[in-house]
């Protein structure tokens, strides 16, 4: 695996949560190659020990606010034939400590761990209501209304769910295209034009944002 960390947000007070959540990670540190890119607006530091864990370190410093360090990072998981890749911006504090294997497990191309804010904003983002859909399938057919988007940000709604765009952390699959992932990348308001599908994981909730999801992705 290659787990890409990617310091594309301000760096501020709260860069010690996003490190210690990093640093808690349960990673088979042997076989998982690390991608550190750090932004113009951004200084994350790293202990040198903590990169020393893994099998192989990758540095990058990114001079502008594209998406030029994600993809570094598929390249990188393309050369060392790594099985996924794992990225995380800093504005994503991990809290679910087993979120690898907990990703993992269901072999899905792509899927993205349930960041949310303490104002309940996540960083998933869904197609605007056209019909409401059927829970009892455990799977939406059509589109969301708020509410049910509402249901899967409070995890009232558990499971594996297809939504259309996603910030601040994803895993995919080598055999998940790049340019698939990286169109799908940024959430507005909490929606996002209708595009191919990835999947949201809110069997848990993975981790904190640590600013409004989106914010940064509508600057870009």
């Amino acid at each position: 695996m290659v787990l890409a960390v990617i310091c594309a947000h301000p760096t501020g007070n709260s860069s010690w949560e996003f490190v210690e959540g990093l640093m808690a990670m349960e990673v088979d540190h042997g076989r998982t190659d690390l991608f550190v890119s750090s932004g113009p607006s951004c200084d994350l530091r790293l202990d040198e020990n903590f990169k020393l864990r893994f099998a192989a370190v990758h540095e990058h410093r990114e001079t502008s606010r594209g998406k030029e360090a994600h993809k570094r990072a598929f390249r990188i998981m393309r050369q060392v034939k790594a099985s996924h890749l794992l990225l995380i911006e800093n504005d994503f504090v991990v809290q679910q400590h087993d979120l690898v294997q907990q990703l993992v497990q269901d072999d899905l191309p792509s899927v993205v761990p349930l960041g949310v804010t303490d104002g309940d904003q996540a960083n998933f983002g869904v197609d605007k209501a056209c019909f409401r859909p059927n829970w009892r399938e455990g799977m939406f057919k059509g589109s969301y209304h708020r509410e049910d988007r509402d249901k899967l940000v409070t995890g009232e709604r558990r499971g594996l769910w297809p939504v259309k765009c996603w910030s601040s952390s994803i895993m995919v699959r080598r055999d998940y295209k790049e340019r698939d992932a990286l169109r799908v990348m940024g959430v507005g308001d909490g929606w996002c034009g209708d595009g191919r599908s990835i999947f949201l994981d809110n069997r848990h909730r993975f981790g904190k944002m640590l600013s409004p999801a989106g914010e940064y992705s509508q600057k870009r």
